[in-house]
């Protein structure tokens, strides 16, 4: 992942920038997709992440922090935006479903780097 454009600056301050981003589901196998954008403590890593186990979708661990969290369905393509704190470093992205089977975790994206000015 890598920004094409760079985020926004934000009009009430420097450190909040707008993310803007897309979300396209061009699938029909679940009922909902609840995507998260969040940030992760120094020292973690995408294999952290993807080592937290599917289905453990109540309460994310103690080192990851979410920032938003968005709820698409299927075969839908949605426009979002979100303020972000550039200092908190990089973003990643998690992906989880409804359906059969009840909630899980389907996938991890990341690190976003966020550029500084």
């Amino acid at each position: 992942m890598k920004v094409i454009t760079p985020i926004s600056e934000s009009y009430y301050s420097p450190l909040w920038n707008v993310l803007s981003y897309d979300i396209v589901v061009n699938d029909q196998t679940y009922q909902n997709y609840l995507m998260w954008t969040e940030t992760i403590a120094p020292g973690k890593t995408l294999a952290d992440m993807e080592a937290i186990p599917p289905t453990a979708t109540r309460i994310p661990p103690s080192w990851v922090k979410i920032i938003i969290g968005d709820i698409v369905y299927p075969m839908t393509r949605t426009f979002h935006y979100v303020s972000v704190d550039i200092t908190e470093g990089p973003l990643y992205f998690t992906c989880m479903v409804q359906g059969p089977g009840g909630p899980r975790t389907i996938g991890h994206l990341g690190p976003l780097e966020v550029p500084t000015k």
